[in-house]
């Protein structure tokens, strides 16, 4: 009877496990396989580029630009953010220091948010930056000073009404407000509108020969006072956006293939000594990058399993791969570049 209700038990904990992701384990399959950046052939060069490199644009004037995130000696640790101009080898040539990645246009135009929180605008590389004004509709101020208006001569004016009244009298206020800017906003902000661009969280609207950023658009304190009128941020982004520098990179192929994996572990997260969290996969992806007709082998260990944690893109017109680890604890922050040795 003791032995019956051990197996029960023991079965219902396999299930519970199992229904929470629970993998069963087993050990590192090749051992001896090197672990990524090291590899197992050395006609092969990987190595780090010394920076992290996120997605590189080719502008109208035939020039690579790009945001790159400039890493220490260790390759884990930020030293600085840039917007840099490359060769076709991808070595920088000219970089501007910026606080994030940010639009980058057609002809090589990009934003940046100075130390005041002032936005400028670089017409390339080495140019002096620009500021670029508010526009001058601001729909928060405009708003505001109506509804102090209403508040004391309107239809709705406070003293009216009872004070009783003063919620519903408020929303009335807030609405009439909110519509009265909106259309303010028609009349003032869209005509002669070409492009709309958005870039670290700010819209920056294009017209013939002027440039502005908009903020502090109308808003109702009201939910209800939406209705069905479409709001400010909506009219905006039905304009198309300005256009942007286009992918000089975009073979994004994984050219690397896992070739096996081994779950060597599960982490845990969430649950308490009732209830059980949830599970995911800690272990080995064995991986295979061939060149040319060469190959070489390598192992990476972290979390999700099978998630192909090791990434790659091809440099156009030649045989380099540029190689990136994410999405787990043992992150490689930096990029590495992998092609034959000569």
């Amino acid at each position: 009877m003791k032995n019956l209700i051990r197996i029960i038990i023991v079965s219902l904990v396999i299930v519970q496990l199992t229904s929470c992701g629970y993998t069963r384990t087993e050990d590192d399959k090749f051992p001896d396989m090197p672990a990524f950046p090291d590899h197992s052939n050395d006609k092969i060069s990987i190595k780090s580029s010394g920076m992290r490199i996120d997605t590189i644009y080719t502008t109208s004037k035939n020039e690579l630009m790009g945001y790159v995130e400039i890493l220490d000696a260790d390759g884990d640790r930020i030293k600085k953010q840039v917007i840099a101009k490359f060769d076709k080898k991808l070595n920088i040539l000219n970089s501007v220091a910026v606080s994030e990645e940010t639009f980058i246009t057609e002809d090589g135009q990009f934003y940046n948010s100075n130390k005041k929180g002032e936005l400028e605008r670089f017409e390339n590389i080495g140019a002096t930056p620009i500021l670029i004004p508010d526009h001058p509709f601001n729909g928060m101020k405009f708003k505001e000073n109506l509804e102090k208006e209403l508040e004391k001569s309107g239809p709705f004016a406070i003293h009216k009404f009872p004070d009783s009244l003063s919620y519903e009298i408020a929303k009335k206020n807030d609405s009439i407000s909110y519509h009265r800017a909106v259309s303010a906003f028609e009349k003032e902000v869209l005509p002669g509108l070409l492009c709309v661009k958005n870039t670290m969280g700010i819209n920056i609207l294009t017209y013939k020969n002027k440039e502005y950023q908009i903020n502090n658009l109308p808003r109702p304190l009201w939910e209800s006072a939406y209705g069905d009128r479409k709001t400010c941020y909506t009219m905006l982004s039905e304009y198309p956006e300005c256009d942007r520098a286009k992918k000089y990179i975009t073979d994004y192929r994984n050219h690397i293939k896992i070739t096996d994996q081994a779950v060597t572990g599960n982490g845990s997260s969430g649950g308490n000594h009732f209830v059980l969290g949830s599970f995911y996969t800690k272990g080995f992806e064995y991986y295979e990058l061939e060149i040319n007709g060469t190959v070489t082998r390598f192992k990476n260990y972290g979390d999700l399993v099978g998630s192909h944690r090791v990434t790659s893109r091809k440099l156009p017109g030649t045989s380099v791969y540029l190689i990136d680890v994410k999405g787990d604890m043992y992150d490689h922050a930096v990029t590495y570049m992998a092609t034959l040795k000569e």
